[in-house]
């Protein structure tokens, strides 16, 4: 009973630990030619279902992370910052 008792104590002390979210910056999207490029986007991770860290470091200072709703068909790519792997709470504000 008492090892319990340690578990449940650490499991807590880890839980409220403050985590840096999941931030995603821009979004992959195709022109109508066929060409791919990066958008900066205002979403934020909180909104999706599912989120996969696919390369740490793609690029200077971003990560390559895909979302998908239920489906990974339906998925998207972003460059982002993967931080901790949480997902954000709520939208960040509008810095414009």
């Amino acid at each position: 009973m008492l090892l319990k008792g340690i578990i449940n104590l650490k499991y807590e002390t880890m839980s409220t630990e403050k985590k840096k979210p999941i931030l995603l910056h821009a979004s992959l999207e195709q022109y109508e030619n066929g060409d791919f490029y990066f958008r900066k986007c205002e979403c934020f991770s909180g909104e999706f279902l599912h989120i996969e860290l696919i390369c740490k470091n793609y690029g200077k200072g971003v990560d390559l992370i895909f979302t998908y709703p239920d489906v990974r068909t339906k998925g998207a790519l972003f460059l982002g910052e993967w931080n901790d792997g949480v997902k954000e709470p709520k939208p960040r504000p509008n810095k414009l």
